[in-house]
C-alpha cells in the first residue's frame, strides 16, 4: 500500500512538473498584413482637387492595415523609412506617427522635403511581433 502511495506521489509530481511552463497568451496574424490602397500622396501646394482638404487643414491620413487579427491591443510602430530618389528619412520618421488600425498620420503642416517615402513598421501585441518590410509608400509631392 505505501509503494502505490510514494508511486502515486512521484507520477503527481512528475506529471506537475512537466505541465508547468510559460504558454503564450493570445495570438495575433499579420502575415497577410496590408495597405489598400498601399501608397497615399502629399501635396505640397494647392490643386483644385484637393480645395477641401486644404481649406479645412486637415491632417494627411492613410487607410487602415488589413488582414490583421490578434488579441488587443494591437500596436504599430514605425521600424524604418527609405527613400527612392530625394528626401530626408530622418524627417519623415520624426514627423509621421501611426496610430490604432495602422494608420498612418502626417500633420497638415510639416517640413517634410519631396520625395517618396517606404515605410516599414513593427505589428505587436502582448507576447508577439511581426514586421512588415516596405509595405506602404508616402509620396510628397
Amino acid at each position: 500500500m505505501v509503494k502505490f502511495i510514494i508511486m502515486g506521489f512521484v507520477s503527481l509530481s512528475i506529471f506537475m512538473v512537466l505541465s508547468c511552463h510559460e504558454v503564450t497568451v493570445g495570438y495575433l496574424e499579420a502575415d497577410e498584413a496590408v495597405y489598400v490602397p498601399d501608397s497615399l500622396v502629399v501635396p505640397l501646394e494647392w490643386t483644385e482637387d484637393s480645395y477641401l482638404h486644404w481649406h479645412n487643414e486637415a491632417d494627411w491620413v492613410s487607410t487602415k492595415i488589413q488582414g490583421v487579427l490578434g488579441t488587443a491591443p494591437i500596436r504599430y510602430r514605425i521600424t524604418n523609412v527609405k527613400v527612392e530618389g530625394k528626401g530626408d528619412a530622418e524627417i519623415m520618421k520624426t514627423v509621421c506617427m501611426i496610430n490604432g488600425g495602422g494608420i498612418f498620420r502626417i500633420p497638415f503642416v510639416h517640413e517634410i522635403p519631396e520625395g517618396v517615402y517606404i515605410m516599414s513598421i513593427e505589428i505587436s501585441n502582448d507576447g508577439y511581433c511581426y514586421t512588415k518590410e516596405d509595405i506602404f509608400k508616402i509620396i510628397v509631392k
